[in-house]
């Protein structure tokens, strides 16, 4: 196969725009399409491992984690990128693969803090329209990396602690011109009449719906890892990462607008827990054994400006709205308040897998055999409309609560969830043979 190997002085010295490893791809010529689409294939068919072991989303592919990265940058040694490699103990690829190696201690101390800003200044003060922007723009990260010895040649280790905050700004029927009602299709009479009639007879919060919001994100990632050298044949290595994302503003709707309560947010939390035991029996024998945890959270919520006591039962109101632009047309939105359709959604992941491979040199032939086993739970919370949606065919009939129909999707029995257990094995003996090449 064709492979692109980043080292760490790469790692360390090319500029990455989040700090997230797996943007340096760009640096094969294997990429392309996307982030970690490989040798023409989508990114469904890229295998991403840490270690080793699988560090991929089983649900929707990629990198576990759904927040900016999944690991710190800086626990991240080497990695290699990989398309049409056969090798026995890789799989779960079509287009090819992501293999990543964390950092381990040393018998030296040391260690890094690092702050990473981009500041609003660095941004323009004006929006896509050549408007003033008055929502921040800006990208913070930080944190520190220590390393070294607990016992000297015998027992290591290494911890990586990284946060990101940023601010991004978001636009919801942000109109402050005559142009800007031309270009949405509603003029600002209609949009105020709209947010009158749903604070006055729909207990729509009085908190600000349009305009420009501050989007303000944020991700924790803690990694830690300890080697031990147990005695000349044994070497433990025990690993942990665990990943928080926290992003408000997530998801929209299907409206031509929606209030800013409508939209509704995303939490993630992931934790992989991870143990190996390489064996050096002879000089030509070497056994590697691997087990891993992996468990997952991921939710979409309502958004907090829906009250607390309704969270899961406020309906959609979708509001047909026709205005007189200032051009002399004439054009129909959409408007909506309430819970967005989907919303709440979650997805539970565990995850455990455990590997075994030994390698074997006879003279001239290498043997490579053993066996790779995963398996995983999902549970997925699929929501739909559960709380229904009323339609207006106009602010009028909005405002006499006539609404032109109703609309719910109700699960027949139970929650409408899904429970899946998915099992992966496979074994190899041998599977490899490789006739080596004299000096």
């Amino acid at each position: 196969g064709e492979s692109t190997l980043i080292s760490t002085q790469q790692i360390a010295n090319l500029p990455t725009e989040g700090r997230n490893f797996t943007r340096l791809t760009s640096l094969s010529p294997l990429q392309g399409g996307g982030s970690i689409n490989l040798g023409g294939q989508r990114r469904t068919s890229t295998s991403v491992t840490i270690d080793g072991l699988n560090a991929r989303n089983t649900l929707t592919a990629g990198e576990i984690g759904r927040g900016p990265y999944t690991i710190s940058q800086e626990a991240i040694r080497t990695f290699e990128i990989s398309t049409n490699d056969y090798d026995v103990t890789q799989g779960r690829q079509g287009g090819g693969a992501i293999r990543a190696v964390t950092k381990s201690g040393t018998n030296t101390l040391e260690g890094s803090a690092f702050v990473y800003h981009r500041n609003d200044n660095l941004q323009s003060d004006l929006d896509i329209r050549g408007e003033n922007r008055v929502a921040d723009f800006d990208n913070t990260q930080y944190g520190f990396s220590l390393g070294g010895p607990i016992i000297k040649d015998k027992l290591h280790f290494f911890t990586v602690y990284e946060q990101q905050d940023a601010t991004d700004p978001i636009f919801i029927a942000d109109i402050r011109s005559d142009a800007d009602e031309d270009r949405l299709g509603i003029t600002q009479t209609n949009l105020d009449r709209f947010l009158q009639i749903a604070r006055d007879s729909y207990g729509v919060s009085s908190a600000q719906q349009v305009g420009q919001f501050e989007r303000s994100s944020k991700a924790n990632t803690w990694f830690a890892r300890i080697d031990w050298q147990l005695n000349d044949v044994h070497r433990l290595t025990i690993r942990n990462n665990w990943n928080k994302y926290a992003r408000p503003f997530n998801t929209s709707d299907n409206s031509s607008f929606e209030l800013a309560e409508s939209w509704s947010d995303f939490e993630s939390q992931e934790n992989t827990f991870g143990v190996s035991l390489r064996s050096a029996f002879s000089s030509s024998f070497t056994n590697e054994f691997k087990i891993q945890y992996q468990h997952a959270q991921r939710a979409f919520q309502p958004s907090s400006l829906l009250s607390s006591s309704h969270n899961n039962s406020i309906p959609r109101a979708i509001v047909t709205v026709s205005s007189d632009l200032p051009n002399g047309s004439s054009r129909s939105r959409t408007v909506q308040l309430g819970g967005q359709r989907f919303t709440p959604e979650t997805n539970l992941e565990r995850q455990v897998q455990f590997t075994n491979t030994a390698y074997w040199n006879r003279g001239k032939v290498d043997w490579t055999f053993g066996t790779d086993n995963m398996i995983t739970y999902l549970e997925t919370l699929l929501s739909n409309e559960q709380n229904g949606r009323f339609f207006f065919d106009s602010l009028d009939d909005f405002e006499n609560l006539l609404p032109a129909r109703y609309a719910r999707e109700v699960p027949l029995q139970g929650l409408p969830l899904v429970q899946q257990t998915v099992l992966d094995f496979s074994l190899f003996i041998p599977s490899q043979s490789k006739i080596a090449r004299e000096a």
